[in-house]
């Protein structure tokens, strides 16, 4: 007797295991022989699963076109027969456009370096990222005025960056930092992760620059762009709105045609979220700390970025 209610028991008990199984798997929408997770695509994937907000299920109302909310990833759902497991494949967003923040995101933003070549000698390593850390929220600061010429953005930061830190301020070495930016050359992971997406997809840089300087970046970055606008050309730095809606005016264009690709929730990814650019790419540079509210995919590089794109 007890024999036949264990017997009893274990078929319960797998039923059970079956009933609790997972039936979504998740997998990328490739030929069944790719591997999976395995690369750059799969880690972009995961990244967004992860920093995109809550899962839900497909079958789940109110989720409109099959679009999973904030992340620019469809889903494909193939029904498979009732009584078997159906199958939910990762698709990519293919926009019209992908735009870019320039400084920082693609090109190695140098001014903590400019800051260290002229005061390192003249502080200790504490109170220079201070004078870093400074020197950077004023920046951010200057750009929410008016707009005015970029080098005058410098001027005023560093020299409200002194007064702070104590230091002597010399206009000459305002000049010299802003003369540095059209010198910046791209991070290493830009050049061929650019090149491979260009082939499909129209490249368009947004950045706070001046017409004088900009091309000078974008001529190192090793790939054609679309468009190239300025903060000159919008008479607005971002993260004012009215950059981006001189970017999307130019485009002849509407946020949901566009992904937006930025290492800078401050400056471009909270500006984007709040205007309805669903499709963003988050480029972890280390600048700033993750934020998954704003809803993006996060890359470590923009050699990842042609998986995000499906590419």
């Amino acid at each position: 007797m007890h024999g036949g209610m264990f017997s009893v028991w274990s078929r319960c008990w797998k039923a059970g295991l079956q009933c609790f199984h997972p039936f979504i798997d998740w997998e990328m929408a490739a030929p069944p022989s790719a591997p999976r997770r395995s690369d750059h695509r799969s880690r972009a994937i995961e990244r967004a699963k992860l920093t995109s907000g809550p899962e839900f299920s497909a079958d789940e109302p109110g989720i409109p076109n099959d679009t999973a909310a904030g992340t620019g990833l469809r889903l494909l759902i193939t029904e498979t027969d009732p009584r078997q497991k159906r199958t939910k494949r990762m698709t990519t967003f293919r926009p019209k456009y992908i735009t870019f923040d320039c400084h920082g995101t693609l090109i190695n933003f140098q001014m903590a370096e400019a800051a260290r070549d002229l005061y390192g000698d003249r502080m200790s390593e504490q109170k220079m990222l201070q004078f870093i850390a400074d020197f950077s929220a004023y920046r951010l600061d200057e750009v929410m005025a008016d707009w005015k010429p970029y080098a005058e953005v410098v001027h005023n930061a560093l020299a409200r960056t002194c007064k702070r830190n104590g230091v002597d301020f010399k206009d000459e070495d305002a000049q010299m930092v802003y003369e540095r930016v059209p010198t910046w050359g791209p991070h290493p992971d830009v050049p061929a992760g650019l090149a491979k997406v260009a082939k499909e997809i129209p490249l368009v840089i947004l950045s706070n620059a001046m017409n004088s300087q900009i091309m000078s970046n974008v001529e190192k970055l090793g790939a054609p762009f679309h468009a190239v606008y300025t903060a000159e050309e919008a008479q607005a730095y971002k993260p004012h709105f009215r950059a981006f809606e001189y970017m999307l005016d130019m485009l002849g264009c509407g946020p949901e045609d566009i992904l937006h690709c930025s290492s800078s929730f401050r400056y471009d990814l909270m500006s984007a979220h709040d205007l309805g650019i669903k499709n963003k790419v988050w480029v972890n540079r280390g600048h700033e700390p993750a934020n998954p509210y704003y809803g993006y995919t996060e890359i470590a590089g923009i050699s990842e970025l042609p998986g995000v794109v499906g590419l």
